[in-house]
């Protein structure tokens, strides 16, 4: 998939007034403990 491709569905997934500070995608994180990430 290319970064245009990621963008436009970046943009179609955050709701409006939301915004993204950085524009860059990975293929695979390297833990699982990401930020943001919390275990239910």
């Amino acid at each position: 998939m290319k970064s245009s491709e990621l963008n436009q569905r970046r943009q179609q997934a955050t709701p409006r007034g939301v915004g993204v500070m950085c524009n860059y995608f990975v293929e695979k994180a390297e833990k699982r403990h990401a930020v943001g990430y919390r275990r239910q």
